[in-house]
């Protein structure tokens, strides 16, 4: 796209909108006769088809707001709805088997994420950042008090400290968040807490 006379990637523009999207996402419900989930499933699948920059990280960035999403639909409650709509936590609610399409979907994105985490060893500044972002994907989102979740949080954590290029004091406010919120009471593994 040409702003200012100058060529620029649409992909901060398609982030935006990915992400707004997402948010809209949450309180559409899904047509019942295509199942669940078929909307999120829908958008991750023209994601992978699209043609990314190779040299950015905005695929990434978009399956991080992806699993953004599929965590606030894991709510028993949303945080938002739209009057006249039912979301698919009134039609789903806590329902077992919503929650473990939810799950494997989830495990699906991370692993793409990790995986292209791994891609880019020879890139350790866009590897630290990407960890880094994450990392507050899951600390946000994330079962904390999951201990295989919580060593997946500190291994991104020390590759973060490894790559250098992150930004300090962003890691020095998520210790200070997973802290105060073991202090309040959240149940957040003490391996976590140990290796900040």
């Amino acid at each position: 796209m040409e702003i200012d006379g100058k060529l620029r990637s649409t992909e901060p523009l398609l982030l935006d909108y990915i992400a707004n999207l997402c948010s809209t996402l949450l309180v559409v419900p899904d047509p019942p006769e295509s199942g669940v989930l078929y909307l999120a499933r829908g958008l991750l699948n023209v994601l992978q088809t699209y043609a990314w920059d190779f040299n950015s990280d905005a695929k990434v960035k978009a399956y991080l707001s992806i699993l953004s999403l599929l965590s606030a639909m894991a709510q028993e409650t949303y945080a938002y709805h739209i009057t006249g709509v039912d979301s698919d936590d009134r039609l789903y609610g806590n329902d077992p088997k919503f929650l473990a399409e939810l799950q494997k979907l989830s495990d699906t994105i991370l692993g793409e994420v990790l995986q292209q985490l791994h891609e880019l060893a020879d890139v350790p500044q866009r590897q630290g950042a990407l960890a880094v972002a994450l990392l507050g994907v899951g600390i946000v989102h994330g079962d904390l008090a999951d201990a295989k979740f919580a060593t997946l949080l500190a291994n991104l954590w020390a590759l973060a400290l490894k790559t250098g290029g992150t930004d300090s004091r962003l890691l020095s406010r998520h210790a200070t968040y997973l802290r105060r919120q073991k202090a309040a009471g959240r149940a957040i593994a003490d391996e976590l807490i140990q290796r900040l």
